[in-house]
């Protein structure tokens, strides 16, 4: 069995909040190929679409496949429980209706569950996110795409979604899939 350990900083390149006063410090992230890697074979199938819009919204395409298999662990119909707007997320990249239309002018939430409408749509928010509110900081976009652009980064190991998972504990996941697979795929 192949071991491995990756150190991600989940501080990113400015630090802030919460995670600047050490709450949440680096995580390590040891991988086993044989039981994480066949996970993210159901992303491997995802990555022709995902390469063509993170090339386009000039965003990292690891970062993008890292928050697909944590929103959907690469399900094109996957849908969330229902938030406190009375929305479900939909599809791989677990896109909400209403930023469905903000955000790529979709109002069909039906269309969501096309994987290539669903990567796009979630790529360009992310590229926004990524852009225009996360001082380009992967780290403080994840918490944005879980928490939206108006989240209190500060309260992070509080706020929780439908299911009971805190931003920090989303940040961790997201930046330690994303550690693995920009390594898995250095080159």
């Amino acid at each position: 069995m192949l071991k491995k350990w990756i150190v991600i900083g989940v501080l990113g390149a400015s630090g802030f909040g919460i995670f600047a006063s050490g709450v949440v410090p680096n995580v390590i992230v040891p991988f086993y190929e044989k039981i994480i890697g066949k996970g993210y074979k159901a992303v491997e199938q995802w990555a022709p679409i995902i390469n063509q819009y993170s090339l386009e919204y000039k965003v990292d395409p690891n970062f993008v496949s890292a928050v697909l298999f944590q929103e959907s662990k690469g399900d094109p119909q996957a849908l969330s429980p229902v938030n406190r707007n009375g929305e479900r997320a939909v599809g791989l990249m677990q896109v909400l209706p209403s930023t469905a239309k903000a955000v790529c002018g979709i109002y069909d939430p039906n269309l969501l569950f096309n994987p290539d409408i669903n990567i796009h749509c979630g790529t360009r928010y992310i590229a926004g996110l990524f852009y225009k509110e996360a001082q380009r900081d992967y780290s403080r976009t994840a918490a944005m795409y879980f928490g939206g652009p108006n989240i209190n980064i500060a309260a992070a190991s509080r706020i929780t979604d439908a299911t009971g998972k805190t931003v920090s504990s989303y940040i961790a996941d997201v930046m330690g899939h994303y550690g693995y697979l920009a390594e898995k795929n250095k080159g």
